[in-house]
């Protein structure tokens, strides 16, 4: 059994939080690069240092191809893989990874809620969000979470490299996602930035399909209340039917951010917090 260095025997749970970020020793010997990363180390990287990388992505195939064109980049280092956000809230030292990938839809949380996290656990660290899709929405939360830039999956790895060792250096959004995410604040962004709490509950219910009546169970208030909530939400948003507003919603893909905590949601499309702040 192992121990800790104080005797006391490690559970399951803190073997694995203690070994989930550990370098991928596949063939160390053909593979030295990957080999001794000290994770102890602060995320500045000194002159001519190796970029050290951390994938976060529930996929292993997509991991296994990242991997391969990692290790064959003589500036970049493999720090690690995780597949699940609960491996990596488990995991509390990062100072040694000075980028970090991850999965904008991991199998169990949303992608957007473990680059927050690490953001705040670790400012110096740069998060890479990727996706499968090219959304506005996801722009707008990758640059509210702070995240140096949102990549879509399908781009080629030699692209993908070039922007895992830019990332190092600072945020890596282009002209036209800066610009996308500008025209976000004006249009989707102003028509939402007055729906109150309440409202996004009535919201989000409503993207998730919920009829008045379910929702007036779902939150214990009459159905006459919810269709007032309705009523005032449409007027905020500048629309007139529950099936415009179903369209807004699905046109601009808000339910993409169903996955997270009630409380973040509206945290990620708040022109009010764009991340311009964060650099």
């Amino acid at each position: 059994m192992q121990r800790n260095r104080d005797g006391s025997s490690m559970s399951k749970s803190e073997k694995r939080a203690k070994t989930a970020l550990q370098p991928v020793q596949e063939n160390p010997e053909l593979d030295p690069k990957n080999q001794d990363i000290d994770l102890s180390r602060p995320s500045r990287r000194s002159e001519g240092e190796p970029v050290n990388v951390a994938l976060v992505d529930s996929s292993q195939t997509f991991r296994e191809g990242l991997v391969a064109a990692i290790q064959n980049h003589s500036d970049l280092r493999l720090a690690g893989q995780l597949d699940l956000a609960e491996q990596v809230f488990t995991r509390e030292d990062f100072s040694g990874v000075h980028v970090c990938l991850i999965d904008v839809d991991l199998r169990d949380r949303s992608g957007i809620e473990v680059a927050h996290w690490l953001k705040e656990k670790h400012p110096g660290l740069a998060v890479l969000l990727l996706s499968h899709w090219d959304w506005d929405v996801y722009l707008v939360a990758a640059r509210v979470a702070c995240a140096a830039g949102m990549l879509v999956r399908s781009t080629p790895s030699e692209e993908l490299i070039n922007q895992i060792c830019g990332a190092a250096a600072g945020p890596i959004y282009s002209p036209d996602q800066l610009h996308r995410i500008r025209l976000w604040k004006k249009d989707v962004g102003d028509r939402l930035k007055k729906v109150n709490a309440r409202e996004w509950e009535i919201l989000w219910l409503a993207a998730g399909g919920y009829k008045n009546r379910q929702i007036a169970e779902y939150l214990s208030l009459s159905e006459n209340t919810v269709e007032k909530y309705v009523t005032r939400l449409l007027e905020k948003v500048r629309l007139t039917s529950r099936s415009s507003l179903l369209a807004f919603i699905y046109l601009n893909h808000l339910d993409a951010l169903i996955r997270l905590p009630d409380q973040r949601r509206y945290l990620y499309v708040n022109p009010a917090a764009d991340g311009e702040e964060c650099g």
